[in-house]
């Protein structure tokens, strides 16, 4: 049984590698009680695949990983979905009753370090695409120093870089070197400015969202972070939501770099730092709308 599950990364664990903490979440299901698929050969290991990486200082309220459960799938299987799992050594006839997802959040969160929070997992068809191929846009939050921008305002500079119809920036990877144009990939920027403007966004959220919703321990989360992040010294916020995924991939800090640029600015990579909120499929819908709770 195939199963997507979300969770948080924040806190000291903003400075644990995407490789590390794969490897810590994999010790993580070893230690539970919850029976994981393996794939086979000389050197098994759990059938897992993370939705996008998270980048080294970063934290993030909305992130996703797909896992297979050895369990007898509960909603009715295509001939696709029993010829994958054939196809990994399992006979869904043959495999214990799933048991409830409460149960499997309430394991993996047993076994967690401090700065780990599983938030939902919902069962998807065997045949679904990855996670990581479904990403389409992200909502980050980007706090920063006061004088980052030394005396500009930020909600100037952003409004500056918005009016423009295009913003090229020169993007280099470990392959290729190109130019691009940032402007289609910015779906939304706000500054929020003023006192606790950020803490009665993020309140407000959370009213609209039933207590019962997996939701709303993600705001909650995101709205506890965001004030721990302000008291560390980055009163300044702007929320974005930004293209992402493997078709075209837009970073936070390219969009602080290019307000920089475009306001003839030194660039600071240190004057800031960023939570990852949410994930969107295309449509606008998180990666655990289509999913099945059983």
């Amino acid at each position: 049984m195939k199963v997507r599950i979300k969770f948080a990364k924040t806190g000291p664990l903003r400075y644990v590698g995407h490789l590390d903490f794969m490897r810590a979440v994999q010790k993580i299901i070893r230690r539970t009680d919850i029976e994981a698929a393996y794939t086979k050969g000389f050197s098994p290991h759990h059938i897992l695949s993370f939705a996008s990486p998270l980048g080294v200082g970063l934290e993030s309220t909305g992130e996703y990983f797909d896992l297979e459960l050895a369990y007898r799938d509960p909603f009715e299987m295509s001939k696709v979905d029993l010829a994958r799992l054939n196809s990994i050594g399992l006979e869904n006839d043959d495999l214990p009753d799933a048991p409830p997802y409460t149960w499997v959040l309430e394991q993996l969160n047993a076994q967690t370090p401090p700065g780990v929070r599983f938030l939902g997992v919902k069962r998807v068809e065997e045949n679904n695409n990855k996670a990581m191929a479904q990403v389409r846009a992200a909502d980050y939050s980007v706090f920063l120093k006061e004088g980052a921008f030394a005396d500009r305002s930020a909600p100037d500079l952003l409004s500056s870089l918005l009016r423009e119809q295009e913003f090229i920036v020169h993007k280099v990877t470990k392959k290729t070197e190109s130019d691009v144009d940032i402007r289609p990939l910015i779906f939304e920027a706000e500054v929020m400015t003023g006192e606790h403007s950020l803490f009665i966004h993020r309140v407000d959220e959370m009213c609209r969202i039933p207590k019962e919703d997996p939701s709303y321990e993600q705001e909650y989360l995101a709205a506890q972070t965001s004030e721990r992040i302000r008291a560390e010294g980055y009163p300044v916020v702007i929320d974005m939501k930004l293209s992402a995924g493997s078709a075209a991939n837009l970073k936070p800090e390219t969009v602080i770099e290019a307000m920089c640029t475009h306001a003839n600015l030194s660039y600071d990579p240190f004057s800031f730092l960023i939570l990852r909120r949410e994930m969107y499929m295309e449509g606008g819908k998180t990666l655990l709308d289509e999913g099945l709770l059983f």
